[in-house]
């Protein structure tokens, strides 16, 4: 009689794909997700250093640094133009940087930005990831 009754299960299947199903699915999402967050947040990092490449852009084309006389803080606007609703500039610094002496002196100019991008998934408390997850860029260029 127990013969007949475990032949019974292995002759029928119909509810396989259902179990397997529910065991794939969870799996899946998370990757899914996870993929959907990373692109998330790379978009921020690109955002970003856009914004440090603008900064030093305008930086190297006005020649004219923070402490200068004439400087209006024009750096700084061009750097907080990139600021979404999600990615939110924290710290900006401008570092003139001098190298050699003479007629062969040649200025630079480093912008680096600290940032913050608020997470898709930051509310779900299972996510070992700190929502906001902060991000920095720097960007170094030749003054002309």
């Amino acid at each position: 009689m127990a013969k007949n009754f475990f032949r019974r299960f292995k002759i029928n299947d119909r509810g396989a794909s259902l179990i397997e199903f529910a065991l794939v699915t969870p799996l899946l999402l998370a990757l899914v997700m996870g993929i959907i967050e990373f692109g998330w947040v790379y978009n921020g990092y690109i955002t970003l250093n856009g914004a440090t490449r603008e900064g030093a852009r305008i930086a190297a084309i006005f020649k004219i640094l923070p402490g200068e006389e004439g400087y209006t803080g024009y750096i700084e606007d061009e750097v907080q133009k990139h600021e979404t609703n999600t990615l939110q500039i924290n710290d900006i610094r401008i570092i003139p940087i001098a190298e050699g002496q003479g007629n062969n002196a040649t200025k630079r100019v480093r912008v680096e930005v600290d940032g913050s991008i608020s997470l898709l998934l930051g509310g779900i408390p299972f996510i070992p990831i700190e929502d906001p997850f902060d991000l920095s860029a720097q960007t170094t260029m030749r003054l002309e």
